[in-house]
């Protein structure tokens, strides 16, 4: 009956209807991490879609609630703060990532003190964090270590290469932008 009650929400959220459709998708979410637990896949797709919903809403306090549950639930695992890093730092919902540049940036050093500055994923996604909060010198330094980590045979290498290119450009432009006239 999960995947009618999903339904049920995905309808009330379509027709507009937000204020009505976050009743039963809390309800959902609470029984799901009551009987399956908080990390269940089923869990975390129904706060998925809470979360959402209170965006779309505008109900931000609940936002600041799932993403501080969040945020502490994972502190001890460096994948799943990637994880979270990219999903505030690619989110397309302006209001979403501003408001939580600053959690991504906490969450993405993290994830390097638990890996390590030698590991190329870990300090790519904290370069990538640096780059979506307008700070390309810090960037660069976070990519210039990933590539140097890296080494030439790595399989992400000329995408680190690029973005590094990319946040040099965006670092030069900026630079001429604060000092035209």
């Amino acid at each position: 009956t999960i995947a009618i009650q999903a339904l049920h929400i995905r309808n009330l959220e379509y027709q507009g209807r937000l204020d009505e459709a976050i009743i039963p998708a809390a309800d959902l979410h609470e029984r799901l991490s009551s009987t399956l637990g908080e990390d269940h896949a089923d869990t975390l797709q129904a706060e998925g879609v809470l979360n959402s919903l209170y965006v779309d809403s505008g109900r931000w306090n609940d936002v600041d609630t799932i993403m501080a549950i969040r945020r502490t639930r994972w502190d001890d695992d460096p994948d799943e703060l990637v994880k979270l890093t990219l999903l505030i730092s690619n989110n397309t919902t302006s209001d979403y990532k501003e408001r939580y540049l600053d959690l991504a940036l906490d969450s993405a050093q993290r994830a390097v003190a638990l890996r390590g500055e030698q590991d190329p994923e870990m300090t790519s996604n904290l370069a990538s964090v640096h780059l979506a909060r307008g700070e390309h010198a810090e960037a660069v330094r976070w990519l210039e270590t990933t590539i140097s980590n890296a080494g030439e045979e790595h399989e992400e290498i000329e995408t680190y290469q690029s973005t590094l290119e990319q946040a040099r450009e965006q670092m030069a432009a900026a630079s001429e932008s604060a000092h035209a006239p």
